[in-house]
Formats: C-alpha cells, sequence, structure tokens
C-alpha cells in the first residue's frame, strides 16, 4: 500500500463523515486534562476532512521548529492522502495516557482498527510533537506494543506466522527483511504451481499489482526532471487526442493523486471482455473513456486504475517509447532489477507464481483447484466449502501503468535501495514522489537519505484476486520489507502489519513509537 510521520501515511480504505452525534460521542471519551483536549483538537481537525480546519489546527498547535523541518504545505499535502485513505475515525477507546502521551484506538472507515499516538512537548501542552498512526492487532493493542524480543524471536515469530497460515491456505509466497547488507529473514513458502505442487521458492516472481503505480510515478518525475511536463499541466497539453471536455479540466498531479475524477478500469465490462486483447494501453480506453467524471477534478478523491493507464498514455507519449520498455530503462535498468516486467497472460514467464483465489466450491473442481497436500489433510479440505482457483480469468493480456507487473523479493529490495539513494531520481524529486513540494529551479539536491527522522517510511502495496503485494522502504536507513503472495488480499498487508511490529520491539525500527 504508501507511510510517514505528521508523521504517518496509512493505505487503508475510502473516506467517510462522521454525524454531529458521533463526534460528540467521541469528544466524551477523551480525559479533561491537557493531552486530551490536544488528542481532541486533533481529532476534530483530522475528522473534518477539511484542509483548512487541520491548517488552522496545524498553525495553533505545531511547534516552529518542526514547521521549519517540514513546510505546511507538505503536511497538508499528507494530511490529504491520510484522510483520503483512511477516512474520519471513530474512537473506540482511550488505550493509555501520560502526562505529554495518548494511545487512542479508533476504527476507520472501513472497519480498519487503527492506534493512534499523540505525543505533547512536554514543555509546552498545547504543542503536538508527534502524531503516528499504526494498524492494530486483533485485540485491539497497537502493533508495536509488548516486551522488547531478540532478532532471533522475530524470525520465530514469522516462522510460526507463515506455518500457520500456509496450513490454512491462506498465504503462499515469500517474505524477506534486509537491513542493510544483513538479511535479517528471508523465507519462501506454499506453492507457486498448485497443478504440479511446484513450491515458491526465493527467487519466485509474483504479479505485484498497483505496487506498478510507484514506477509510473517515477517515471513522470523523470520527465519532470528533463523538462518534459510539469504537474500542473492540463491533460490535454499533452494527449491532445483525449476528450477535450476532459483532459481540459485534469492536470497530471490530479491524475498521479487520484483527484481527477476518473473512474477505474475493472467493472462488469471488464469482466465481459475477452482480457487477452488487452495489449497495449489503448486497449484500456474503451473501458472507461465515455463515463462521465465522478467528480469535478480537484473536488475529491478516487482510487483510479483508469487515471494511471492515461498516465501510461503520456509516458509513451512524451517519451517515444511504448511504455514498459522507458519503466525499463528509467527504472529496473538503473535499480539492477534483473527479474522483473510486464506481465503476459497468456505467455510463459519462467519461475512466475500462478495467483490462486479462493471461490465457493462448485460441482466440478479444475486441475487448479485447491487440494490438499498432506493425506492427514484430506479430510478437512473435503469439508471446506471453498476451494481455490488460479486467477488467470481475469487477467489482462498484457499488464499496463495502473498495475500488474511481476517481481521477486531481491529486485524489490534493489529497487528501494536504489530509490532512497537517489540512483533513479535528484533528490528534490526523489521527494516529490515522497510527497514532498513541487522542486524548484537550483534546489538544493541534498541526499534522501539525510532528509528524513528515524523511523520515517514509505509502504505500498497492490493487490486483486489471487496476488497480494507489501513494499515497505524504511527512508532514513536500508531497511526494507518485501512480502510477496499468490493469494488473495489482505493476506500479505496483514503479514506486513504483524512484522512492523515485530521489528519495532526488535529494534529494527528507529525513532519513538
Amino acid at each position: 500500500m504508501r507511510r510517514l510521520s505528521i508523521p504517518a501515511i496509512l493505505l487503508l480504505g475510502a473516506a467517510a463523515g462522521l454525524t454531529a452525534a458521533g463526534a460528540h460521542a467521541q469528544r466524551t471519551l477523551l480525559p479533561d486534562s491537557p493531552i486530551g483536549a490536544l488528542a481532541t483538537a486533533w481529532l476534530e481537525a483530522f475528522n473534518s476532512g477539511d484542509v483548512a480546519a487541520m491548517r488552522a489546527f496545524n498553525e495553533a498547535h505545531l511547534r516552529p521548529a518542526d514547521l521549519e523541518e517540514r513546510s505546511m504545505e507538505e503536511r497538508l499535502n499528507a494530511y490529504r492522502r491520510i484522510f483520503g485513505e483512511v477516512g474520519a475515525m471513530k474512537l473506540i477507546e482511550v488505550m493509555g495516557m501520560r502526562r505529554s502521551r495518548i494511545v487512542l484506538l479508533a476504527e476507520s472507515a472501513t472497519g480498519e482498527r487503527i492506534a493512534v499516538s499523540i505525543e505533547a512537548d512536554p514543555d509546552d501542552p498545547e504543542r503536538i510533537a508527534s502524531v503516528l498512526l499504526e494498524p492494530a492487532d486483533e485485540e485491539g493493542e497497537p502493533v508495536e506494543t509488548g516486551l522488547p524480543m531478540t532478532e532471533a524471536a522475530l524470525r520465530d515469530s514469522i516462522d510460526a506466522w507463515v506455518e500457520r497460515n500456509v496450513a490454512a491456505d491462506r498465504f503462499a509466497g515469500v517474505i524477506r527483511l534486509v537491513d542493510g547488507d544483513r538479511t535479517v529473514y528471508e523465507r519462501a513458502a506454499g506453492l507457486a504451481e498448485r497443478r504440479f505442487d511446484v513450491p515458491n521458492t526465493i527467487d519466485t516472481r509474483f504479479n505485484i499489482g498497483s505496487i506498478t503505480k510507484l514506477f509510473t510515478k517515477i517515471a513522470i518525475a523523470k520527465l519532470m526532471s528533463e523538462g518534459e511536463i510539469a504537474p500542473e499541466d492540463r491533460l490535454s497539453k499533452h494527449l491532445p487526442d483525449y476528450r477535450r471536455d476532459v483532459a481540459d479540466r485534469i492536470t497530471i498531479a490530479q491524475l498521479l493523486e487520484h483527484e481527477s475524477g476518473l473512474g477505474d478500469i475493472f467493472g462488469p465490462e471488464y469482466d465481459a471482455i475477452d482480457k487477452s486483447h488487452l495489449r497495449e494501453l489503448s486497449d484500456f480506453l474503451p473501458l472507461f473513456v465515455e463515463e462521465p467524471l465522478r467528480f469535478e477534478p480537484g473536488t475529491d478523491r478516487y482510487y483510479s486504475n483508469a487515471g494511471y493507464t492515461v498516465l501510461g498514455l503520456v509516458i509513451e507519449r512524451l517519451s517515444g517509447m511504448e511504455y514498459h520498455e522507458y519503466v525499463r530503462r528509467v527504472v529496473y535498468e538503473p535499480a539492477g532489477m534483473i527479474a522483473s516486467g510486464p506481465t503476459e497472460a497468456d505467455r510463459p514467464t519462467p519461475n512466475l507464481a500462478t495467483g490462486y483465489t479462493r471461490r465457493p466450491l462448485g460441482r466440478d473442481r479444475g486441475a487448479a483447484a485447491g487440494h490438499a497436500h498432506d493425506p492427514q489433510d484430506a479430510g478437512a479440505a473435503a469439508d471446506r466449502t471453498w476451494e481455490l482457483r488460479a486467477n488467470t480469468h481475469h487477467l489482462a493480456g498484457l499488464s499496463g501503468s495502473a498495475g500488474g507487473g511481476h517481481s521477486n523479493a531481491a529486485d524489490l529490495d534493489r529497487f528501494a535501495r536504489a530509490f532512497r539513494h537517489d540512483v533513479l531520481l535528484p533528490p528534490p524529486y526523489t521527494l516529490w514522489v515522497l510527497g514532498g513540494e513541487v522542486p524548484k529551479p537550483g534546489a538544493r539536491p541534498a541526499p534522501s537519505l539525510t532528509t528524513f527522522p528515524p523511523g520515517a517510511a514509505v509502504g505500498v502495496a497492490g493487490g486483486a484476486e489471487g496476488l497480494n503485494a507489501v513494499l515497505e522502504i524504511y527512508l532514513d536507513r536500508d531497511l526494507t520489507l518485501v512480502v510477496l503472495a499468490n493469494m488473495d488480499p489482505p493476506i500479505a498487508e496483514e503479514a506486513g502489519r504483524k512484522i512492523r511490529g515485530w521489528m519495532r520491539r526488535a529494534g529494527l525500527v528507529r525513532g519513538k513509537p
């Protein structure tokens, strides 16, 4: 999914509002104390969904030094993204409190539980020092809480999670955790191809879904750094043949931030067509080009695969290359990614895992169906009301700029290192991709690794039928977590949340919790 602190970016779902009565009920849960008042003010500003309200909160409660470190506009851009992904949060309970710190348990618009840690400046209780949003576990505890653990215990915890979920036919894939030159954990588990009992290996390639969108944004940033495009450009400037009544109203920035009003490529029409015919980016256009905008560009946010498909067409026009070739030249080759590329559903790709999606048990159990691999499990498998089916029916003939490419764990680690060390882009453009301000002419090219506080990270994820992938890139050091699965979401994201908590307890994640 995409984690910085206000720090924090948390990828969940769409936004939703709270009623006035609901907001009042939340206020009654918070203590009548300085830290309670600060938490109340922050939660009300956040839940408003109003950038002006969050600006007013920041002006009243942020420390001047913090605003010098990270500008108001950067903070508001982060707020837009966070609220667009989490929505208004319903406060469930106060989990813990000290004089200058409070931990809240909240529920997102999509029902996910979130631990919100708010810390005040101990010398000025009306000023906020940090806000951290993290997923909470099934018991409602923040995932990073618990007694410190050793790295050996971290590895044992991941092993136990893997074995439990492989046995339940929920997980098959690869997990890789690298700290500098040290591989802290690496394991392949489950089957890459169930018809022939082919196991996943460390080098197995997986469909990474929407992680490809990050490569698309980097390609746009590369063109920006060369003066070919600007975020404020109208789409019509670069795709003059696109519908002018739409293209004249949409900017490149709105496409990148899912604020264009364009919708999705998936739906009944996608399900009904012969997807093997989707071989070029332009082949996807009939799925959405004639649809009206969902909202006036810039006034709302809607996760848009159509928007990133259009960005791929912009990249092709400006670069003079096919999208996948341009990404290979500006991302894969500079990063040393030797096992990554577009996925062709109807052409064999060496060492590529087949995705498996859970379906209600049918009368005919085809060769791609899930099955028990241990004779002792046969009875349990026979009692199941579901089976696992290959997801090939859902895949386009050729993946596009909105998602669907393939990679493996080692390549994604190479990408993370190249990205954070500014190998792919000049530093100001790396920071822009991460949500920073648009680079100004003559901007000082400070290395990106020197810019972020300890523990700052960005996470991206991809998920669809039979595939789920997570890439977490810590920005202050060479620490990377990769989880790749050829099973349904949200299994890789669940693994990422669990492992992130264990990483904090093992001391791998630095900075204040």
